[in-house]
């Protein structure tokens, strides 16, 4: 069966994974390269790979520059990170900063400014922290000439510390898109240093988009690996030699490989989250934005998942045997799956993105059961796969009633070709008899919660109106 959208590695790099299990871990590490040249890349009509052909996108090397100060173990967490929504960002705006100090907003003085900032003009920009929810919580927000709130900022790699000053704050554009940045360094608590507790001075940095203000949190690790983050100047040059080392390259696939290089490290695969990489603005404040680049990114990034899977099952013959079952079935189930949306949407170029955003979640939740068996981590069940099975079900009955439809309304062939109408007759008995396998897997793994919750995320995307 052709599929437009192809997610199994099982061709390339899981054959390469269960013929390094019995190998060294060096050995396994050698052969890297190779998980890279045989992975498949998503397709659709003619697009080709994201980064020329398979063989030229070549390895991704893992950025190993980490050299700590006594700041080693002081790295965000983002499964500590509390999910911002929109409608808690928006219940701030309009408030005024009385009403804020009511709610515990306590204000800095010495860190609150005058400040002009692109899309919002003149502002006063607050520095503060809460003591609400949160002890010690940072908040800063832009409060416009009326004295309410516009915008808050959201929460960085920081947040999750405890504040206990802020030391600086600073607004320069440093990606040389003509809009201001800020650059913030504050002395924070952090539990774990100690049982009283230790402090550190950590930087972050948001880069301006318009109206909104982004964290990258891979980034501020890498402005915070030197005594660099304590001084304006310090963060102000790091983050210039980091941008300066993509933008001054000539080639734009050469950057988004640069790019893919600098955000592949330890961190990355300790995190293992989409969240922590945040690829679309990772893109947009490096280069100048293209879905291609993006997609690229997101490919590159998924390989450095791949590498590091390779290199953990080395030695682990049964779980690379298991691996590559959930791998055939995982990257199957979620190609038909994606292949319906795309066609059910109208074949809309957005799938490509979709797709590739996809891959690198699936990527990163095989990733995350790898390091769960082999650190024998706790049990990582979330969901369980009487939810799953429910969600499948539900799910089937829209496939089948959309390809009735398009089966009886597509006589003159004008929605839709006989050879995708051939291929959606089968789609869900295809993926019922891939999610009955998979099912049957998971039931009893303890540590497949992840999986499974990923293949009722990818099944709920077909309950959305694109």
């Amino acid at each position: 069966m052709s599929k437009k959208f192809k997610f199994v590695m099982a061709a390339g790099m899981l054959t390469i994974i269960i013929a390094l299990a019995g190998c060294s871990s060096n050995k396994a590490e050698d052969d890297l390269s190779a998980s890279v040249q045989t992975e498949a890349v998503p397709e659709v009509s003619t697009t080709t790979s994201p980064i020329g052909s398979s063989e030229e996108a070549g390895n991704v090397t893992q950025n190993n520059s980490f050299q700590p100060t006594n700041q080693e173990t002081q790295f965000v967490d983002t499964a500590d990170l509390e999910e911002e929504n929109e409608d808690e960002q928006q219940s701030y705006v309009g408030k005024t900063l009385a009403q804020l100090q009511d709610e515990g907003l306590i204000i800095i003085e010495e860190q609150s400014f005058e400040a002009e900032l692109q899309d919002w003009g003149a502002v006063h920009f607050v520095s503060g922290y809460s003591n609400a929810n949160h002890k010690g919580e940072q908040r800063f927000y832009l409060i416009n000439k009326d004295g309410k709130a516009e915008y808050r900022l959201p929460r960085n790699s920081a947040s999750r510390y405890e504040l206990e000053d802020i030391l600086a704050v600073s607004f320069k554009d440093i990606n040389h898109d003509g809009e201001k940045d800020i650059i913030i360094i504050g002395n924070y608590k952090d539990a774990r240093a100690g049982a009283n507790g230790g402090s550190l001075t950590w930087a972050s940095v948001y880069f301006s988009d318009h109206q909104y203000f982004v964290p990258l949190l891979w980034l501020d690790d890498l402005l915070n690996r030197t005594d660099g983050s304590k001084s304006i100047a310090g963060v102000t040059g790091e983050a210039a030699l980091i941008y300066n080392e993509i933008a001054n390259l000539d080639d734009d696939e050469i950057k988004i490989e640069h790019l893919a290089a600098l955000i592949c490290s330890s961190k990355m695969l300790e995190k293992n989250s989409l969240k922590y990489v945040n690829t679309y603005d990772s893109t947009a404040i490096f280069m100048d934005y293209s879905t291609y680049l993006h997609k690229s990114l997101m490919y590159l990034l998924g390989q450095c998942f791949n590498q590091d899977i390779v290199h953990m099952l080395a030695g682990h013959d049964e779980l690379a045997e298991k691996v590559k079952i959930y791998d055939e079935l995982l990257g199957d189930i979620l190609s038909e799956v994606i292949d319906y949306n795309y066609v059910k949407s109208g074949k809309g170029t957005m799938w490509q993105e979709f797709a590739a955003n996809y891959n690198l979640e699936y990527r990163a939740v095989i990733h995350s059961y790898v390091v769960g068996n082999i650190e024998k981590k706790m049990n990582s069940r979330y969901a369980d796969v009487d939810e799953l099975q429910k969600v499948w079900e539900q799910v089937r009955s829209l496939m089948l009633a959309f390809s009735k439809t398009v089966m009886d309304e597509n006589d003159d062939g004008s929605m839709i070709s006989q050879e995708e109408l051939d291929e959606m007759a089968g789609n869900a008995d295809r993926i019922d008899r891939k999610v009955t396998e998979f099912i049957g897997l998971a039931k009893d793994d303890t540590k497949a919660g992840g999986l499974i919750d990923f293949m009722i995320e990818a099944m709920d995307m077909t309950f959305s109106d694109f």
